[in-house]
């Protein structure tokens, strides 16, 4: 047992327990009305607007996965929408930076905390690249056009507010992005809006391809899986198929979501595991599917973390990778304190080819090469050039061997 008090603090990066310490007391009550068969109140599902659904990916091919010609084609009708949304995102973020940075002045410096510096130096470097706009876009609205519940549009809201308190490090990201203890905003990040709802069915279209074609079961791990944006989407995958499925996160917070989101999945296991310290020898070849949803980019030295992935799959495993392309400045205003390290402990990227470029995410090509570099072949990345390409979210497939 360690005292609430003990968790005060940064912790690891996307960890709600250090902002989040003392639980709701719903949350027995949900878990305890979930195995009785009670109904759960929950909100309204949100239906994305017509005209922004994208056909599903190609089949995967029995033969050993062979590489594919991304086919597919996304209708374009709010092509352009898309783009005039993702860019008033950042036209309100680099609004918000700069008026920061005025306000704070001369004393930027000697409020930042130290494992926020890095964010300090890509905003300024951001503010140098970036056109001066006249008017600030309407959050809210943009917000809409991706997708994103209004949750969302709250949370980049209220890290815009507090923004000077997000550098000095007197609050927690995680505080705001999971409020009262609460994932569904954070779901609005990674599963509810445009661009992850296509990469999840891609993701659901390609695990049940391999559940079809290899042995049963079918062996599974997930990787930094969070709150499970990608998880409903492989568990679909999977519907019907005999499986065993290691869901894991470096947070308990996580697992203990998951265990009452998914806990009654025959072959579903959870368990506690950081990328940084995956299985050796032991669990070598073990694995037909890797799944690593917007977590490997935290990656201190991410060669490495892959080379011990690949190490886990099976000969022909396949190891399906979600990952940002590129830096939009909103991300630079919030998710972007999730990533800095705990003091006295190594940043994202500071021991591979992004050391010393404050840079977290890497390009289409760099992340490809991270992967043959790995010993993995590419086979599918989606999306192919089109409305959804640039929003920077990708899915790359690659297989052992």
């Amino acid at each position: 047992a360690v005292a609430a008090g003990a968790l005060a603090g940064p912790g690891r990066p996307h960890d709600p327990l250090p902002a989040c310490p003392r639980p709701r007391g719903a949350d027995p009550a949900r878990r305890s009305a979930r195995r009785t068969g009670r109904p759960v109140p929950v909100g309204p599902p949100v239906a994305l607007p017509a005209g922004r659904f994208v056909e599903d990916p190609v089949p995967l091919h029995a033969a050993g996965l062979a590489a594919l010609a991304p086919t597919h084609r996304a209708r374009a009708t709010a092509g352009e929408a898309l783009h005039g949304a993702m860019r008033h995102l950042d036209t309100v973020a680099s609004h918000a930076v700069a008026a920061t940075l005025a306000e704070l002045g001369d004393t930027a410096e000697d409020v930042v905390a130290d494992r926020h510096r890095w964010i300090l130096r890509r905003w300024r470097a951001a503010l140098s690249e970036d056109h001066a706009a006249e008017k600030t876009p309407d959050l809210a609205a943009a917000c809409a056009v991706l997708g994103y519940p209004p949750a969302m549009a709250t949370f980049f809201g209220a890290a815009i507010t507090h923004l000077p308190a997000l550098l000095r490090d007197d609050i927690a990201l995680q505080s705001l992005l999971f409020p009262d203890g609460e994932i569904l905003t954070a779901l609005g990040t990674y599963q509810d809006n445009v661009v992850n709802t296509y990469l999840n069915a891609a993701l659901t279209r390609l695990v049940a391809d391999l559940a079809a074609t290899r042995p049963a079961p079918l062996r599974v791990l997930e990787l930094g899986a969070g709150v499970g944006g990608s998880t409903a989407a492989v568990l679909d995958g999977l519907a019907g198929s005999e499986t065993d499925y290691l869901f894991t996160d470096v947070s308990r917070f996580f697992t203990t979501a998951a265990r009452d989101r998914f806990g009654e999945r025959p072959g579903l296991r959870f368990g506690l595991l950081d990328i940084h310290d995956l299985p050796g020898s032991d669990r070598a070849g073990k694995y037909d599917l890797l799944v690593a949803a917007n977590v490997l980019h935290n990656a201190v030295n991410l060669p490495a973390v892959l080379a011990a992935a690949a190490a886990l799959l099976a000969p022909h495993g396949v190891v399906a990778i979600v990952e940002s392309t590129r830096e939009h400045r909103q991300l630079l205003t919030s998710m972007h304190f999730l990533m800095s390290a705990r003091p006295g402990r190594p940043g994202a990227g500071s021991g591979d080819q992004r050391a010393g470029t404050d840079r977290i995410f890497l390009d289409e090509p760099g992340w490809w090469a991270a992967l043959a570099g790995a010993g993995l072949r590419p086979v599918l990345g989606l999306p192919a050039p089109g409305p959804l390409d640039a929003l920077g979210q990708r899915l790359f497939v690659a297989a052992r061997g």
